[in-house]
């Protein structure tokens, strides 16, 4: 289990040893950005074409930020998926 501390100005320090991989900052606008087109994907209406073209520009945007080195999975291959973290590529055991 991380422990974590919140200190002062909002910064976040953990005791997990894999606390220094963070996203640089133009993939977590990437990851925001797909956040934010997967509630319009997976809250749409199925039959209503704006859902179809969110959920393709997440897929895209999902595709880019894998390009750059980053995923959405677990240091541990055995990790149920709500313990599914951005992690760079090469850490995640779930691939």
């Amino acid at each position: 289990m991380v422990k974590a501390v919140l200190l002062g100005m909002g910064v976040l320090l953990t005791t997990s040893a894999y606390a220094k991989y963070f996203p640089p900052a133009d993939v977590q606008q990437l990851i925001e950005k797909s956040e934010t087109l997967n509630d319009k994907c997976r809250g749409g209406s199925g039959n209503n074409p704006s859902t179809m073209k969110a959920c393709d520009q997440r897929d895209k945007l999902l595709e880019n930020i894998e390009k750059k080195g980053w995923c959405y999975g677990s240091y541990n291959r055995d990790d149920a998926r709500y313990n599914y973290r951005w992690l760079p590529c090469k850490m995640d055991k779930t691939r």
